[in-house]
């Protein structure tokens, strides 16, 4: 905080903050003054000037006011005989923000005098500009200026789970202008924060706002607000969830394309809504292709384990000791893409869950929980509703009677038939999905 005077002075002075206004109404007295610029640059020196109505040489102080509402001493200077002062303000001159400040000067008969208080905004004096979403392993940068009339090092930071961690480093054009590659994460999906930072010559530093960028795992994924990687499967392939509906909207919805590896054209239907360059309204809507990527890589129903991941869910889940293609796993849960997708679920609370099976066609009014919804898609899809009554065994643990059971939204299963043609999954499911929830293309 620069001088910052304890002891006597600092008595001294606490005492002069209480009799101050009344010594200088009492006695009539001229007010000091105290004139600086309003606004700087992070970083930048500035000052405060005035007056104090004595022609004898005298103390004066600069005092800020803390956070916790307390004044503290910050510069002290003396004025000239006629009374002038110019001291630095000092204090948060590295921090963007507004301080609250004073100049008090200890005139000749032992009275002190204070000027009225008055702010400094400091705001940031570096620029720091990127692209808010690439594609993973695609190359990208961030560019800026630094208020420098001369070079000087630049660097970005970028916040790690052991916090603010330098990256790049550079240095600004004669002007200020920059730019820096930004590399770290640049092979993960997902949010990084950054901001960039610089030192001016005396030595202080200096940073940008802070500003995030978006990786995203392919180009038809761009359009997305949002990505997460909510889990992996047995083999390490990653589980995402796209977030390509409206942030803002009061209702959440997410559609899963597939959780049986048999059963793809769901996930054709994701990758189409997905693809479309227009952006979706009047649903938060969420879609995750796949909750089982081995399984859809090689064609197989259950996950790399062999488990039936909708019969692995805990709730009515049951040991079976045959292997088949129904098979529970060893307990329920143990499936880490079944553990991925209660963890997301549970996050995401949607209002609406609708996951896409083949190839029963039909929309199943087994446990429904929300009828309209069932109804909407029937109407939407061409697809009648049944009953679908479960095969001896195999109807425990299934996710969206764990869904139903455990979480306040409404989730449902939706059958294809075991083939459909182009137009029916890529634009008639795709566009029917969203009417269905109360969505729209926009």
């Amino acid at each position: 905080m620069g001088d910052k005077r304890t002891g006597i002075v600092g008595a001294v002075l606490a005492l002069a903050m209480a009799l101050v206004p009344r010594v200088a109404v009492a006695e009539g007295l001229p007010t000091p003054t105290a004139t600086n610029v309003p606004e700087k640059p992070v970083g930048a020196q500035t000052f405060v000037w005035g007056r104090f109505p004595t022609k004898a040489v005298i103390d004066v102080f600069t005092q800020v006011r803390l956070p916790s509402g307390q004044w503290a001493t910050s510069q002290k200077r003396r004025t000239d005989s006629s009374g002038g002062y110019s001291i630095p303000l000092t204090y948060g001159s590295s921090v963007p923000g507004i301080t609250t400040w004073r100049v008090v000067g200890m005139m000749p008969d032992g009275s002190y005098q204070l000027t009225r208080e008055f702010t400094l905004k400091r705001v940031p004096s570096v620029s720091a500009s990127a692209a808010p979403k690439k594609v993973v392993n695609v190359g990208g940068y961030t560019w800026g200026t630094i208020a420098t009339d001369r070079p000087v090092p630049v660097w970005t930071e970028v916040f790690t789970p052991r916090g603010w961690t330098r990256s790049q480093i550079g240095t600004t054009t004669a002007d200020g202008g920059y730019a820096l590659p930004l590399t770290y994460g640049a092979n993960q999906v997902g949010w990084t924060r950054w901001r960039v930072a610089g030192r001016y010559p005396n030595g202080s530093i200096v940073r940008s706002s802070e500003f995030r960028v978006l990786r995203v795992p392919y180009s038809s994924a761009l359009k997305a607000h949002d990505v997460k990687v909510v889990g992996r499967s047995v083999q390490g392939r990653p589980i995402y969830a796209f977030q390509i509906g409206d942030p803002t909207a009061s209702k959440s919805v997410l559609f899963l394309g597939s959780m049986h590896g048999e059963e793809p054209l769901g996930t054709r239907t994701i990758d189409a809504m997905m693809r479309d360059k227009r952006l979706v309204a009047g649903v938060d809507l969420w879609v995750i292709p796949t909750m089982n990527p081995d399984g859809l890589a090689v064609g197989r129903r259950t996950n790399a384990h062999g488990v039936d991941l909708n019969s692995n869910f805990p709730l009515g889940w049951s040991y079976r000791s045959t292997r088949n293609q129904y098979w529970a796993g060893t307990s329920a849960a143990s499936e880490p893409e079944t553990q991925a997708m209660m963890r997301f679920l549970t996050w995401l609370k949607p209002d609406q869950f609708v996951s896409i099976h083949q190839p029963l066609f039909a929309v199943d009014s087994f446990k429904v929980k929300d009828q309209q919804l069932m109804e909407n898609l029937s109407r939407e899809l061409s697809i009648p509703i049944k009953y679908l009554s479960c095969k001896s065994g195999t109807c425990g643990g299934t996710m969206t009677l764990w869904h139903n059971e455990t979480l306040p939204g409404a989730a449902i299963t939706i059958e294809y038939r075991y083939t459909e043609t182009d137009q029916y999954v890529n634009v008639t499911a795709r566009d029917g999905l969203l009417k269905a929830v109360g969505a729209r293309w926009n």
